[in-house]
């Protein structure tokens, strides 16, 4: 068998029953990267999505692979799902000696461009967001700002999507929304 072995589980002289595991051996040229989706993303997120893969300890440009599996149970302390996706890790010559280009347990970035209908989004710099509701300052006239409670959709890293709470073409407050809340309180 051709691989690496990534566990001994005998030393020399001892004793071996029928059918006792002695190593671990692993084929390092398909890897998985694994990695954690919230369950409120999950609802966007299929089987065969495009995941572009970023491995930084690497010199290698960024590479395309598929997500391959989304793990039916949620961890009930992250609230996410694991969701898998296979790379093909090729042997790379290094001075004359040859191994794979990538490692057992690297870290690993990957971003999914996910499809979606035109919804009302916003910068997520305008949301005061407490854990149980989330709030945003609308302009009501110039100068004049009131907090309105809104309800979120999709957490993307730079917009939020508004499900409810705004109409389109209302300004809201991007900055300084704690001064915002804190004159409002007093």
């Amino acid at each position: 068998m051709d691989g690496v072995v990534t566990s001994q589980k005998i030393v020399e002289g001892q004793y071996l029953e029928e059918g006792q595991l002695m190593f671990e051996i692993v084929d390092l040229y398909t890897m998985w990267f694994e990695f954690d989706v919230y369950e409120s993303d999950l609802s966007d997120l299929k089987t065969g999505q495009r995941v572009q893969v970023t491995v930084p300890a690497s010199d290698t440009p960024p590479f395309s692979s598929v997500v391959s599996f989304i793990n039916p149970n949620l961890n009930p302390i992250r609230r996410s799902a694991e969701v898998r996706t296979e790379i093909r890790n090729p042997v790379v010559s290094i001075q004359g000696v040859r191994s794979r280009t990538y490692k057992r347990e690297m870290y690993a970035e990957g971003l999914i461009q996910l499809e979606q209908a035109n919804v009302l989004a916003i910068p997520r710099s305008a949301v005061l967001d407490d854990g149980r509701s989330s709030r945003v300052f609308v302009e009501s006239a110039p100068g004049l700002y009131e907090k309105r409670e809104v309800k979120i959709g999709f957490r993307g890293s730079e917009r939020w999507e508004i499900r409810s709470g705004l109409v389109e073409n209302e300004q809201v407050a991007i900055n300084a929304l704690a001064l915002f809340d804190s004159q409002l309180k007093l």
